[in-house]
């Protein structure tokens, strides 16, 4: 795992891949001390993770959203960047 990354939710994509289907969204929360790009999050990611299965896309955002028990809502997150897709 990656030292420098607090934490990661990839929700299942609303957005329609025109030729492989759905897309995977990596939604990032960087630690405050380092300043992370796409290439950090995607580069560990490379000979681990078949091409399909690896985030078309990399959203950095200050906090996840959490349910009273701690759970990240994909739900939310799939309703707040779905017309990044358009």
């Amino acid at each position: 795992m990656n030292p420098v990354v607090c934490r990661i939710s990839m929700p299942k994509s609303t957005c329609i891949e025109r030729r492989v289907g759905e897309g995977v969204t990596a939604v990032v929360v960087p630690t405050g001390r380092f300043a992370l790009t796409r290439t950090d999050v995607l580069a560990p990611l490379e000979g681990r993770l078949v091409r399909f299965k690896q985030p078309k896309r990399v959203l950095f955002v200050d906090e996840l959203p959490r349910s009273a028990m701690g759970k990240v809502q994909k739900n939310l997150l799939r309703d707040r960047f779905a017309g990044l897709c358009d």
